[in-house]
């Protein structure tokens, strides 16, 4: 039986509701609709309905105290900051802190913590980490000096508030625990029946509260368990119930149902590989059961939602979201988080703006959402005109080129300078209203954002202009992302048919047919990771809440949907790419090796792959079928242009982008505004200084010692620096402000610490050869009688002793183990990795006399000189002599035998990680 209607069993059985004013009180808000339905279809009489209300809701009303948001205690917490340092501005930081400290204040407070004694060790921690047999500097002493106001601050934010009759949840708890058994009665309940239902995991405030009231029969509580982790002490999920339990013996855990163990289950454990396919299972296993009533769809990591919503069977016409989508997952929010950091770089003196950080803004999802093509290839031709007159610092006056006032007058909106915080969010909510009125009117998900994001402004906005605080700009964004990391989208849908909810949502609810996403060990359970300003002993010292605390709540909520279902399917990523890595949830573990033993329960293990999602014509489902005029396409792109490590790549990593940007080639397809100005200027600069460098230095023979090297290195580095500033319109040098001039000062950082490697690797090695610079290789392969070239564009080639060098210079991050290559995964290789193995198999080609093993590849990482060059390591048992080339055939015809089959249409990645900076991911609707 469903805990619900076991409540309403319960109050039939136990409460006079024509009589007794009832108040049930839940862990949160969304049971409560469930048990409202259950209680009208089964009580006909006329009765007093109870008073269904979450924890947070009745103990503020208990207590008399406001909950308020925690945006405006942060303010609290600044204003005090201010008062007690006798300043009137913030320190950089320490709005970040501010949230933190509040969170730790709202669980000292939960915990019943002594504040005193807890601040008090945690200086003397401090202290001890910080003690240094030199003197204190300024920085130590502000740091030691902050743990010295902790108590400080928690004090007077708590006079303050209480002074105003307002709390924190932990601070109302707290206040209400604090009250003698007489007092709590009088302000709980008075004439009131209370019924707690549905709790597992309690502060040590919620507990103290609730068992005085069970122990004076002023309340009961009603719990929600299955004997199959409950009575087992080595089952977490059973944890906190069970520690309830040994703490209060003569209250009885009961409801403790047997459904785990004695009801039938059917359970498939359903292995993917990469987000999308997770989603492409879920549309089949739905579109198998086709009943969209006591459905569940549970989402641990809300980034599924939308692939989830544009996996639903067309079957299912009732849809409810109950999780909301994360506005901090919207191109809005991404717009405004850069249009704060726009403003952070730009000049306050200088009306110009620098092309390079407009054309960031310019080239974000939101603008090319909001503007059609015809005005985006304006902006692109605008941008690249600019460019190609090495117009950098752009002049106002310039936007009257566009001929375009509604490009124009957005471009003044979001380059509007500004005098305070104020004036800056004055400006957004005119840059938010004037998008919106350039959207349509079916463009409901992004209008909604929106609307959403003029929402929050209006909230900050208020917050500014009630608290006496002057907060930086880096603040100002630290308290929007605060604010929308808390704010979800309402999306349309019905009340009833497929729940689509989040873990925590999903508590007190029970479903038939279950589906739970992303059981992967780090999402359930949660990772270890926990951020406080309390390290885990002192916590642990004090009885305060740690991740075990947290990893146990997690265990219940998911074994808790086991309880009244009949049909269960639990997906998991094995993918290791992106952030998660692929490791199955131990809960997964758990299931198979223990309650397998349950006979009454069927396990299945599938695995899913690309073959098994189904061709359905749904409008966000992109397929690009390979016909004759394409197929020509690609052979003529293959056999003329060539193929390059780059291209290859994007094939590898999103077939449709390769069709996109080197198949379907379109006018309308609107540059990257980025691509169009060379946002790598730093690369450009770097590869071109290194070149004209190394020639200069090579001389004839191409020998370079250390000793030419020493002498040399510093005159012709400046001359080679000047050369290539001016190669890339830079006749005038970089100049020594602003934006350009931190660009500047990276170059000549990296090309510093690139010499001083390089220096110490001559010093080693006593010389080198320089073979080639800015090269390229190439080789025509040889597939079902046709040509294909291969080519690859090398910075750098060289030999020491009997070793050839192929080098690419990388300005990015480069990682060590990307460039690993085992035999078991030879075909399955990073980008990186393959860029280096085609240069060395182009090489060999070209040089049939070289043996492999006197070939390297790699890559200078100038962000980790330090590790020297990244080397491309294979498995030795590769190429012991010539197997190497039969080993890179064999993946090369593996992949062109995909790429022109007729059966493998062009079709997007299932990894949704490389749509982040995909130009073609507004057509996929990513």
């Amino acid at each position: 039986m469903a805990f619900t209607k076991k409540i309403v069993e319960y109050v039939k059985n136990n409460y006079d509701l024509r009589n007794d004013v009832l108040n049930i009180i839940f862990p949160n808000k969304r049971a409560a609709l469930f048990l409202r339905k259950e209680l009208v279809a089964e009580i006909h009489d006329t009765v007093w309905l109870p008073n269904i209300m979450s924890i947070q809701e009745a103990f503020a009303e208990w207590s008399g105290l406001s909950l308020i948001d925690n945006d405006k205690i942060i303010f609290d917490i600044l204003e005090i900051e201010m008062i007690l340092n006798n300043k009137n501005t913030l320190d950089n930081g320490f709005f970040g802190l501010a949230s933190q400290m509040l969170k730790d204040f709202n669980e000292i407070d939960s915990y019943k913590v002594d504040a005193k004694n807890l601040f008090g060790n945690l200086l003397n921690i401090k202290e001890i980490d910080a003690w240094s047999p030199d003197e204190t500097n300024e920085i130590e002493s502000g740091y030691i000096k902050f743990y010295e106001s902790l108590y400080t601050y928690y004090i007077k934010l708590r006079d303050k508030l209480l002074s105003e009759k307002k709390g924190y949840y932990g601070m109302i708890s707290r206040h209400l625990a604090e009250l003698s058994v007489e007092e709590l009665i009088d302000k709980a309940v008075k004439n009131k029946k209370v019924l707690f239902a549905g709790f597992n995991s309690l502060t040590r405030t919620e507990e103290e509260v609730i068992v005085r009231l069970v122990e004076t029969g002023k309340a009961a509580i009603l719990w929600d368990v299955d004997s199959y982790y409950y009575n087992d002490e080595m089952q977490e999920a059973g944890k906190l119930v069970r520690e309830f339990s040994k703490r209060h013996p003569n209250i009885p855990v009961n409801f403790v149902s047997d459904n785990m163990t004695t009801e039938e289950k059917i359970i498939n454990i359903i292995e993917t590989s990469g987000a999308t396919l997770q989603a492409n299972a879920l549309m089949v296993q739905l579109d198998k059961t086709k009943n969209e009533n006591n459905t569940v769809v549970v989402l641990p990591d809300e980034n599924m939602l939308i692939p989830v919503l544009n996996s639903i069977p067309d079957t299912y016409k009732s849809i409810h979201v109950t999780m909301g989508y994360p506005f901090n997952k919207t191109p809005v929010f991404n717009f405004i988080l850069q249009l704060f950091n726009f403003h952070r770089r730009l000049s306050k003196t200088n009306d110009n703006i620098y092309l390079w950080s407009l054309s960031h803004i310019l080239n974000l999802e939101f603008v090319k959402l909001v503007f059609n093509n015809t005005q985006l290839k304006k902006l692109s031709s605008w941008i690249e005109d600019l460019t190609s007159k090495n117009i950098f610092n752009v002049e106002k006056s310039s936007l009257n080129d566009l001929r375009d006032d509604k490009i124009c007058k957005f471009i003044n909106l979001i380059t509007k300078k500004y005098s305070n915080n104020i004036d800056f969010l004055e400006n957004l909510k005119d840059i938010l209203g004037f998008s919106l009125s350039l959207t349509k009117s079916e463009d409901y998900f992004l209008r909604n954002q929106i609307v959403t994001a003029d929402k929050i402004t209006n909230k900050m906005y208020n917050v500014l202009k009630k608290y006496d605080v002057i907060i930086q700009l880096v603040d100002l964004q630290l308290f929007f992302k605060q604010v929308s990391q808390e704010t979800k989208l309402n999306l349309k849908g019905a009340s009833d048919g497929l729940q689509i909810m989040g873990m925590l949502e999903t508590r007190n609810i029970d479903f038939d047919n279950v589906h739970i996403l992303d059981v992967n060990e780090g999402v359930i359970p949660q990772s270890k990771s926990y951020s406080s300003l309390i390290p885990f002993d002192l916590k642990m010292a004090f009885n305060m809440p740690t991740y075990k605390n947290i990893q146990a709540v997690n265990a219940y909520n998911f074994f808790h949907l086991f309880h009244n279902a009949k049909n269960i399917n639990l997906y998991y990523n094995s993918s290791t790419q992106g952030v998660k890595q692929g490791e199955a949830s131990r809960f997964l573990k758990q299931i198979k090796t223990e309650y397998a033993k349950n006979k009454n329960v069927k396990i299945e293990e599938f695995l899913f792959t690309t073959a098994e999602v189904p061709q359905i014509n749904q409008e966000n489902s992109i397929e690009i079928i390979k016909n004759d005029e394409i197929l020509s396409k690609i052979m003529n792109k293959c056999s003329k242009e060539g193929l390059t490590p780059s291209s290859i790549s994007i094939y590898r990593n999103c077939p449709l982008q390769f069709y996109f940007k080197y198949v379907y080639i379109d006018e309308k397809t609107v540059n990257t505004l980025d691509e169009v100005i060379q946002s790598n200027v730093i690369g450009n600069i770097v590869h071109d200084t290194l070149d004209i460098f190394y020639d200069a230095l090579k001389g004839e023979n191409g020998t370079i010692t250390i000793d030419s090297f020493k002498k040399n290195r510093e005159k012709l580095i400046n001359e080679s620096f000047k050369k290539s500033l001016e190669k890339n319109n830079f006749n005038q040098g970089l100049p020594n402000n602003g934006f350009n001039y931190l660009i500047g000062k990276v170059i000549n950082r990296i090309l510093e610490s690139f010499l001083n490697a390089e220096e110490k690797f001559l010093e080693k090695h006593g010389s080198i050869t320089i073979l080639g610079l800015e090269g390229k290789l190439e080789y025509n392969f040889k597939y079902n009688n046709e040509n294909i070239k291969l080519s690859g564009r090398y910075d750098r080639m060289d030999k020491v002793g009997d070793n050839i060098r192929v080098i690419d210079y990388k300005t990015g991050k480069v990682d060590e183990s990307d460039l690993n290559i085992g035999k078991k995964d030879f075909a399955d290789i990073s980008d990186k990795a393959m860029q280096l193995l085609i240069y060395k198999y182009l090489y060999i080609k070209n040089n049939v006399d070289v043996m492999p093993n006197n070939v390297t590849t790699g890559i200078f990482g100038m962000q980790r000189l330090s590790k020297g060059l990244f080397e491309l390591k294979i498995d030795t048992g590769i190429h012991p002599d010539k197997s190497f080339v039969n080993e890179c055939e064999t993946v090369f015809n593996e992949l062109f035998t995909e790429l022109f089959d007729r059966a493998k249409p062009f079709s997007k990645t299932e990894d949704i990680s490389h749509c982040t900076y995909c130009d073609f991911k507004v057509i996929c609707k990513r």
